[in-house]
């Protein structure tokens, strides 16, 4: 352990040594420095929301997920996903809303409203980051 120690010790100093050798101002490296820890604060944010729409999936339906005897694909061809009734659902019971997700409500406003496919994790990803860079 020790070892290691030392490692992290000789890591810094290699690293003070070609900042100066660089000749970088503390002001642009602290700059970099905040730039940096905001975009991976962003990026983990963005991954635990996306993991919270996810987990509660069960009233989004992606096209891969159906069968081919489901008669939603022939009625709407070109369509990526397909959300489940839930119209039974009270808005005023918490236990009701467990199926419900970010996701779904996303899909259900403004979503349906543009060809954005939410059955795509990149696109996930991408809504939920964008989330939390407004957010912070």
């Amino acid at each position: 352990r020790l070892l290691r120690v030392a490692q992290i010790f000789r890591a810094s100093h290699l690293l003070t040594r070609w900042r100066n050798k660089l000749n970088i101002d503390s002001g642009r490296l602290a700059l970099f420095q905040n730039a940096a820890l905001l975009g991976i604060t962003c990026h983990w944010i963005a991954c635990l929301w996306g993991f919270i729409g996810n987990s509660n999936l069960l009233t989004l339906s992606c096209r891969e997920e159906l069968g081919d005897a489901d008669p939603r694909l022939l009625q709407f061809p070109t369509r990526r996903y397909f959300i489940n009734s839930y119209a039974d659902a009270d808005d005023f019971d918490p236990a009701a809303w467990s199926e419900l997700s970010w996701v779904v409500t996303f899909a259900e406003n403004r979503a349906a409203k543009t060809p954005v496919d939410l059955c795509d994790p990149f696109t996930r990803y991408g809504i939920a980051f964008y989330w939390s860079t407004m957010t912070l």
